[in-house]
Parts: C-alpha cells; structure tokens; sequence
C-alpha cells in the first residue's frame, strides 16, 4: 500500500530519510553530484512530503519488497 510521505508517522520520517540516502536535497550530506538537469527539492521535509513510500497494511513498516518511491499524487487515498 502506498502511502503521502505527508501522513507518515515521525518515526517512518525519519526511516524514510535514511532509507533514500541518495535523494537530491540541499540538507543531504550523502547527495551525489548529478550530470543531468534533475530535480532538485530545497529541503528533507519537502523531499518526504512530495513522494509516497511503500508500507505493509498495518503502517508499521516500510514494504521491504519495495525499493523506490514515487511521486505523492501515485499514493492510495
């Protein structure tokens, strides 16, 4: 089930942060430099609330079959 990065706990914020280490934002110390025009979101909160994370049906954990994220407007509603 996917889920707005906006309506995760606190907890499955912050796991969410250090899952997706390669995310292109200016607070992310782990970035890596991009050769090609790409998007770029200012700050980690920002980053969170435009994707949507696969997690199990009871929300308590990220879906460990799942390895991306996609945009928030692809989450379940």
């Amino acid at each position: 089930m996917w889920i707005r990065g906006s309506d995760l706990s606190p907890a499955l914020r912050r796991a969410a942060l250090r899952r997706y280490c390669m995310r292109l934002t200016q607070e992310n110390g782990n970035r890596v430099r991009a050769t090609l025009p790409r998007e770029q979101w200012p700050t980690d909160a920002e980053w969170v609330n435009g994707h949507a994370f696969a997690i199990v049906r009871d929300g308590s954990r990220f879906d460990e079959r799942v390895r991306h994220c996609v945009p928030h407007y692809l989450a379940d509603r």
